[in-house]
Formats: structure tokens, C-alpha cells, sequence
């Protein structure tokens, strides 16, 4: 899951942004899944579509009421698990979002998440620090 750091401006924006917005019919949401506004409705994130919010709860499929999210700005760094090995990553380098939409992968073809840290990861499973 991507979880916010920090924000460089030092404002605390996610929180006072928040809004609840539609869900995609038949999706379930999970806290820290990045996602995309399409249709009025919010929506899981492609590998390499650049998220523009994160998810704050965790929802099941098939719930009718909307879902709490907050806008993705540049300035903020999330921390997030790689899920391949994370050897050759290195900062400035572009990740894509995994599948789940809860991680990056170790692709940097077409990549959207801009690698700010990688706090020494190696192994799928270690966390590193993102921003889009």
C-alpha cells in the first residue's frame, strides 16, 4: 500500500482534501490503493497511468456509498513494497504500479512513480520512497 511520508511543502493537504467520491461498480477499494477519477467514479490505477488519488478505507466490491480518497499532489513522497527484486532501482528512476495497485514493480519502462529514495531495497518486499 502507498503511504503518505510527507508532503515537501510541509502542509498537511491529504487530510483537509479528502472527498468521498462514486465507486466503479463491481470494485472493491483498499486504504493506500492508488487510483483514477474516470467516468465521474473512482477506479483501480493502470501499471503505467499516473494515479490522481489515493484511496483512505478500505471498501468491499459491490458497496453502493462512495469512497473517502484524497488528490495526489507532486509534492508528496509516499513509501511503498516493491514486488520484484529491487537491485538495479535507483533514485530518479520511473517504477510502474503493480497490478494490485498497492505497490510498484521493479519496471521502469513506461513508469509513473519516480523512485526518491530506495532505502537500500533489494528484495521484492522491501520499501521504498515514491513520488508521481
Amino acid at each position: 500500500m502507498f503511504k503518505l511520508l510527507y508532503d515537501i511543502t510541509g502542509s498537511p493537504r491529504a487530510i483537509g482534501n479528502a472527498m468521498n467520491v462514486p465507486v466503479t461498480s463491481g470494485e472493491g477499494y483498499v486504504m493506500g490503493e492508488a487510483l483514477v477519477i474516470k467516468n465521474g467514479a473512482a477506479t483501480k490505477c493502470g501499471a503505467t497511468e499516473k494515479p490522481t488519488h489515493m484511496c483512505c478505507r478500505d471498501q468491499a466490491a459491490g458497496a453502493k456509498e462512495n469512497i473517502l480518497v484524497y488528490p495526489i499532489t507532486g509534492t508528496m513522497h509516499f513509501g511503498v513494497k516493491v514486488t520484484a527484486a529491487a537491485s538495479s532501482l535507483k533514485v530518479g528512476d520511473k517504477v510502474t504500479i503493480a497490478a494490485d495497485g498497492l505497490g510498484v514493480t521493479a519496471t521502469t519502462t513506461s513508469g509513473v512513480c519516480e523512485i526518491v529514495n530506495t532505502n537500500g531495497a533489494v528484495s521484492a518486499g522491501d520499501e521504498i520512497v515514491v513520488k508521481f
